[in-house]
């Protein structure tokens, strides 16, 4: 079993990093490769079954555009193949058209037919509460962008939050086992049962690591979040 995290020297701010920490030590069997900006994806000769990217900043992201730009047949390939991709916080515009900020148009790199609108006016910051098929899903978001033209394949069905944009029922994007959303690093962390199902995709056996310890905070966080007077827009102190 071989998983790939990509330009981890970039592509880990937000705590991103926490996320494949976590899926590291609850894997018995895979071999984990992470692959800078300079070297050839793993994922290009080998047949991988999991890729994550995180989040960058907005300089960074044109750099990893343009060295996956490269790829992006490859990339259309893996995920009709069932690979397993995770992609998270702004790591989700590299895969729609274009960011469009203001009246600059920046081409990404159109594995999907989604875009992003961006303004550094104001920096969106809020809880979510929401629900992936059976699981209740917590996490954080901080972005400078909403997503347009996610119509169908949605990963997310909102409680609480942000969507892809204002007043959007939903948020993220779910094709094949393609895991896109803007949530941030604690989301594996914070959700046990969801990486488990990552887990159970990448063939997997075996519970997350501690499970027991996690299964409680996320408990916690759950009935937290849940509350009528919980804040939505995230401050300081509340994640």
């Amino acid at each position: 079993m071989k998983r790939e995290i990509l330009y981890p020297e970039l592509a880990s701010i937000y705590g991103d990093a926490g996320n494949m920490m976590l899926f590291r030590q609850s894997c018995n069997d895979a071999v984990f490769r992470e692959t800078g900006l300079e070297e050839e994806p793993w994922f290009v000769s080998e047949d991988v079954d999991f890729i994550y990217i995180g989040s960058m900043s907005e300089p960074k992201q044109l750099l990893v555009r343009d060295k996956l730009s490269q790829y992006k047949g490859r990339i259309r390939e893996l995920i009709e193949k069932g690979t397993v991709f995770l992609v998270t916080g702004n790591a989700v515009e590299l895969f729609g058209q274009y960011i469009l900020d203001g009246n600059k148009k920046t081409e990404m790199l159109g594995i999907f037919d989604y875009q992003a609108e961006r303004s550094f006016d104001k920096r969106l910051n809020y809880i979510v509460l929401a629900q992936f098929e059976e699981i209740p899903i917590v996490a954080v978001k901080s972005q400078f962008s909403v997503i347009k033209g996610i119509n169908e394949n949605h990963f997310l069905k909102m409680e609480k939050g942000l969507g892809d944009s204002f007043n959007d029922e939903y948020e993220g994007i779910h094709y094949m086992n393609f895991y896109g959303t803007y949530c941030l690093g604690p989301l594996l962390v914070y959700n046990p049962l969801f990486t488990e199902h990552l887990l159970t995709l990448c063939g997997q056996k075996g519970n997350v690591a501690f499970r027991d310890e996690l299964m409680e905070t996320y408990q916690e966080r759950l009935e937290k979040y849940r509350k009528p007077d919980s804040p939505v827009e995230l401050g300081h102190g509340f994640i």
